[in-house]
């Protein structure tokens, strides 16, 4: 449960059963609870980062999959204290100077 409870961290669940991460990983927390939390964490982010490349955008409320302006407000709202950032995570993403390093010219 404080595996859970944390998000998902591997570290909350080691400690608290006095292992390291790989064990209380495979030995105490089912697969498929592990696939839930991370994909739900995936999602999140995957919307963070739409929510970020649609802002000020027509189609953001549709991208979002929500359905009324209502829903997006309360997102919005929701990401501003969470992620307080989250406007311009495309914006750095795309600006990363290390990123020319990684990929050469056409490789993109």
């Amino acid at each position: 449960m404080r595996w859970f409870d944390s998000g998902g961290i591997p570290a909350v669940a080691a400690e608290y059963l006095g292992n390291t991460e790989t064990v209380a990983i495979n030995n105490y927390l089912p697969r498929e609870l592990q696939l839930a939390v991370y994909t739900q964490r995936v999602r999140r982010f995957q919307h963070v980062l739409i929510a970020s490349a649609t802002n000020g955008q027509e189609y953001q409320l549709e991208a979002l999959d929500f359905k009324n302006e209502t829903e997006l407000s309360e997102y919005i709202s929701r990401l501003d204290s969470r992620v307080p950032h989250w406007r311009t995570v495309i914006d750095r993403l795309s600006q990363d100077p290390d990123k020319k390093k990684k990929y050469p010219n056409n490789c993109r």
